[in-house]
């Protein structure tokens, strides 16, 4: 009987101890490919945001050139009304507009 139980207990070690080395070597794969994919996600939502950002920003851009041409050209247009004014003043002659 001593056998038996020395051969059950040894056994039930050896079941115990595959499963606790096998619940830790899946712990382990699973926390490195959690790792992994947090990884990976958060590598693609940050190429994301920034693809995101950098085309915003270039819409700004263009929209605060365009703003900046349209202000240029109303502040040129301005002068030279001003300029053909001030030639008409000073010679009496209109000029053509």
């Amino acid at each position: 009987m001593f056998n038996e139980t020395e051969q059950l207990d040894a056994t039930l070690s050896a079941v115990g101890t595959t499963g606790t080395y096998t619940g830790a070597g899946i712990s382990v794969i699973g926390g490195l490919m959690l790792n992994e994919v947090a990884m990976i996600v958060g590598m693609v939502v940050g190429v994301l945001g920034l693809l995101v950002n950098t085309y915003f920003k270039q819409r700004m851009t263009d929209a605060h050139i365009a703003a900046l041409e349209a202000q240029t050209r109303r502040e040129q247009e301005a002068h030279d009304e001003m300029m053909r004014d001030y030639y008409e003043k000073r010679t009496h002659a209109p000029t053509q507009r």
